[in-house]
């Protein structure tokens, strides 16, 4: 977990001197708007589970006057054992929610590539070779996370649109009305294999906006909002632990103002999060556990003068 964790910390340096624009600083001509476009940026990194590889995105930006007005592309690269960086995804594709797999053989992400109309799940091989779909949805995929067995994964969706409204849809009625057409976001389920059957929806009253396995992969932590306008993403989200075999409701956490992040103690029975210290509070900063059945939530820091911005189990008994 140690390891793990130092490995985390480094990511971001070692990608960034991968990537520095070198070729600019050289220059001795002065830096203009066209160089400007030409500056690629690493978006997202990832280290192997054994800590030998770095799989990280680069945004390359839209060459002016000849590609489409756009956001520009995410391209795949990976840092191998060694040293050096080997592109795996290239061209105009957009490559985000980067993983690795539990058994550290592949790498996961979220795009839509070839006849997707959605955002669908893709694996390519650590060895290399074409990315294989392995899971797609009808209204794409937002998020995703790993059982830590690898054997499936819990993915977040919108809900569809009713038929009555796409019927009316097509008959001209596309306008767009604030906040009264938004869809809740939901938990699904899904095995990941030749055999798998079909995704499962876990069952929840309101908005999910994040999912979490524990470490023994049957609960879940979600952050779940009682609608999806954006007042209650931001104020009423509310952490709630489900079977995630029965899809059953074990615990709810009222914890007092805004929530952050989430973050399973790796025994499983205890959560740490970071939330507003009351209704009042305007940032999620305060760090804070609760046992995972539940109870009263602990302000590990009531006097700490400033706010905690990223946080990671060092242990079963120290955070980071």
């Amino acid at each position: 977990m140690k390891t793990n964790l130092w490995r985390s910390l480094i990511t971001a340096g070692l990608v960034f001197c991968v990537l520095s624009p070198a070729t600019l600083l050289a220059k001795k001509t002065a830096l203009t708007p066209k160089d400007i476009t030409r500056i690629r940026q690493v978006m997202d990194a990832a280290i192997s589970p054994d800590g030998h590889s770095i799989a990280y995105t680069v945004w390359v930006q839209n060459e002016p006057f000849k590609d489409p007005d756009g956001s520009g592309w995410r391209e795949l690269h990976v840092i191998g054992k060694d040293g050096k960086s080997h592109p795996y995804i290239q061209g105009k594709v957009k490559v985000r929610g980067l993983k690795w797999t539990p058994d550290g053989r592949g790498i996961s992400f979220l795009a839509k590539r070839g006849g997707d109309k959605q955002s669908s799940l893709y694996v390519i091989s650590l060895s290399g070779g074409e990315a294989k779909r392995v899971l797609t949805h009808p209204t794409g995929i937002s998020r995703y996370e790993w059982h830590p067995k690898g054997n499936k994964v819990l993915f977040l969706a919108r809900n569809a649109t009713a038929k009555s409204k796409k019927a009316l849809a097509k008959k001209g009625f596309k306008a767009e009305i604030y906040e009264e057409q938004l869809s809740h976001s939901q938990v699904w389920i899904a095995e990941i294999g030749d055999n798998a059957n079909s995704p499962r929806k876990v069952k929840l009253e309101g908005s999910v906006s994040a999912a979490h396995w524990s470490p023994n992969g049957k609960l879940l932590a979600c952050a779940v909002a009682p609608t999806a306008l954006i007042d209650d993403h931001y104020m009423r989200r509310r952490v709630v632990i489900v079977d995630a075999a029965k899809g059953k409701v074990r615990a709810r956490i009222n914890n007092p103002g805004k929530l952050g992040s989430i973050l399973w103690r790796p025994d499983g029975k205890q959560i740490a999060l970071t939330a507003g210290g009351d209704p009042n509070d305007p940032s999620a900063q305060r760090l804070m556990s609760v046992n995972a059945s539940g109870g009263k939530l602990i302000d590990l820091m009531p006097n700490l003068e400033g706010g905690v911005r990223d946080v990671v189990w060092v242990d079963n008994k120290q955070l980071l």
